[in-house]
């Protein structure tokens, strides 16, 4: 689905040119088939935004995956990994050594206003379920400032008891918000049960008013 927002659309584009789009050979990424210029007047035209805003951007993520790419032997780009508890969509993932060893990069276009350790970790832990993996790190790539962060590594067992601490931190606040929303519903039937009460009373009360008026009449 293509996105609206002009900014969200530049951001699509430049991981278009990138990364490449699963069934659209017109983009195969950089990553994946090596830099091509003409991928930005395409991937431009696709998501309707200017070629000047683009460019920039693709060939600063360029420019920052050449200080990375020593570290991804077999990269594969677009990477889903989805376990039970947790889905996530990789940018590009490589597996190799033995024992396996996962890296995971990710490149964000937008501004640098988040701490993405948290997700990142989450993706290693992806990558280390569906892949058996014994260890993984992750990079975040910044586009606009050309800066890369790197995490971990972790360990698959790092990873597992960081995955279970998170799933009972959640249980937790389910939990906790399952005990509000009964005790709301719960404050609500009362305020109901009292209102009606009420209103049965008063009627009760002017029907016997409304007698004593007519015996008097």
């Amino acid at each position: 689905v293509e996105p609206d927002d002009a900014e969200a659309r530049l951001g699509t584009a430049t991981h278009a040119v990138l990364l490449g789009v699963h069934g659209r050979p017109m983009f195969p990424g950089w990553i994946n088939a090596g830099h091509d210029a003409d991928a930005i007047t395409l991937a431009a035209a696709a998501w309707r935004v200017e070629y000047d805003d683009l460019a920039p951007l693709c060939y600063a993520g360029w420019r920052c995956w050449e200080q990375v790419r020593q570290f991804f032997p077999e990269p594969k780009t677009e990477v889903e990994i989805i376990s039970p508890s947790l889905t996530g969509h990789v940018d590009v993932l490589s597996l190799s050594g033995h024992p396996k060893v996962a890296v995971i990069c990710d490149a964000k276009t937008g501004r640098r206003d988040d701490d993405p350790e948290q997700q990142q970790r989450g993706y290693a832990w992806l990558a280390c379920t569906m892949f058996g993996a014994t260890s993984a790190q992750a990079c975040v790539i910044w586009v606009r400032s050309q800066q890369v962060d790197w995490f971990g590594p972790w360990s698959r067992e790092e990873l597992e008891a960081a995955e279970y601490q998170r799933t009972e931190r959640e249980r937790a606040q389910d939990a906790a918000q399952s005990a509000q929303q009964e005790e709301a519903l719960a404050r609500r039937s009362d305020e109901l049960r009292r209102t009606i009460t009420y209103e049965v009373f008063d009627s009760r009360s002017n029907l016997s008013a409304l007698a004593l008026l007519l015996l008097i009449a």
